[in-house]
């Protein structure tokens, strides 16, 4: 009987010991097998990402647009309101977006004309219209149309997707 129990304690520490191994290569294999699999997950996002379809925007899902440049209209714009008012002038700043680089190029081109035209929306204004939202948003809305006529007229290509007024003071 001595002997019968010191088998047994001599093979329980080796059955112990094996199933010690054996969690512990299926928690290595687990581990990583998530590893492999966000990696492999993370590598079809990045070559997603620097694919020239989805970059550009022209793929039949893609939803990524191309990025935003921003062409300051510089110097700020100073008009002079009617007389009579109390307030005596407008002075603004304002840049236009657009998403190719080309367009960008064709603004500062372009820019005597594009300045023209907005100087005279610009000095058509009056304080009481601009003095609502409402009156900056219109005035927007028409300095955007006047800067995509501008370009379609000279350039053939409206490519300015919005214009946003980054300094806007009436005294």
């Amino acid at each position: 009987m001595a002997d019968a129990q010191a088998q047994e304690s001599k093979s329980e520490p080796k059955s112990s010991g094996k199933k010690l191994i054996i969690l512990g290569a299926l928690a290595f294999l687990t581990v990583g097998g998530a590893a492999a699999g966000g990696a492999y997950y993370l590598g079809l996002q990045r070559s997603a990402q620097s694919s020239p379809a989805v970059a550009e925007g022209s793929g039949p899902t893609s939803k990524v647009p191309k990025e935003a440049l921003y062409v300051a209209l510089h110097p700020a714009f100073t008009v002079n309101f009617p007389e009579g008012e109390g307030t005596r002038f407008l002075q603004l700043s304002l840049e236009a977006m657009t998403r190719d680089p080309v367009v960008e190029e064709l603004i500062e081109k372009h820019m005597p004309v594009i300045r023209n035209r907005l100087m005279l929306i610009f000095s058509g204004q009056s304080s009481a219209r601009l003095g609502t939202r409402e009156g900056k948003e219109r005035l927007r809305k028409e300095t955007l149309a006047a800067i995509q006529t501008v370009l379609e007229e000279q350039a053939g290509n409206a490519g300015v997707d919005e214009v946003y007024f980054t300094s806007f003071v009436m005294q």
